[in-house]
């Protein structure tokens, strides 16, 4: 019998548009309001501890001893031979041509991509140890993700399988993608966020996540993925430590 397949529906995003670093508390105070809705546990945090959590009591003694040989221990799982064999890299002689001559195997590499403007030089070392690749090329990240295999016309083509921890599936084609991402790029654009500006994303893990990080690129505004299970208080502090002028949440 064929295992029961539960579709997830594309979950609406919210765009809060933070307040300079003078106004802190304004933001703190709307970060409290969501997460309290899309948690109870946190208005418990929110009620009782001002957004903060407790700390935790450290291990010690044995206890500690246990952590720490748990933490060295390693477990190591070889790949099956039959996936080996099918490793994009499984043969020996493209290592030894990258070995060779590394800016020329990795120039080849790039001409897979996009680019709107070409490079200059492949690697510029005028300032070692800080290196930059592909000096004076310019190129967009989302585009090279999504645009040009829509442009190939494999739109149709599924871009990732995404799998809920409830069993919630989803399988989202490079067009689907495509469609969100102008939608939400467009949506902060029309939010005054622009290149250069940091977005903050407090998001559980759901496809929707990546769309807000691909949307990030695409109008070229560094983004800060916050960790689900942040109190508000964290959120806030590193909303303010980034300087993030907004940040894409669930309701």
């Amino acid at each position: 019998m064929a295992a029961s397949r539960r579709r997830l529906a594309r979950v609406p995003l919210l765009i809060i548009t933070l307040w300079k670093r003078a106004d802190a508390r304004r933001p703190s105070e709307e970060i409290d309001r969501v997460a309290a809705k899309r948690s109870p546990a946190f208005q418990d945090l929110v009620n009782e501890e001002g957004g903060d959590l407790e700390a935790g009591t450290a291990p010690v003694g044995e206890e500690l001893e246990k952590e720490i040989e748990r933490l060295l221990d390693q477990e190591r799982f070889e790949p099956p031979a039959e996936f080996a064999q099918n490793a994009l890299l499984n043969d020996p002689a493209v290592y030894q041509e990258a070995a060779k001559d590394p800016q020329r195997w990795w120039a080849g590499h790039a001409e897979d991509l996009h680019w709107f403007e070409r490079w200059d030089t492949v690697l510029d070392d005028s300032e070692a140890p800080f290196y930059k690749w592909f000096h004076g090329g310019k190129l967009n990240a989302s585009y090279n993700c999504l645009d040009r295999h829509v442009e190939a016309g494999i739109g149709d083509r599924v871009a990732f399988h995404w799998r809920g921890e409830e069993g919630e599936e989803r399988d989202v084609t490079y067009a689907d993608l495509h469609r969100d991402v102008q939608r939400l790029a467009n949506a902060l654009k029309d939010r005054g966020i622009g290149p250069g500006d940091v977005v903050g994303i407090y998001l559980p893990m759901i496809p929707e996540v990546v769309v807000a990080m691909l949307a990030c690129a695409r109008i070229g505004a560094p983004h800060n993925v916050v960790f689900g299970g942040f109190s508000p208080s964290s959120v806030k502090e590193r909303m303010e430590f980034s300087e993030a002028k907004a940040l894409i949440t669930a309701d």
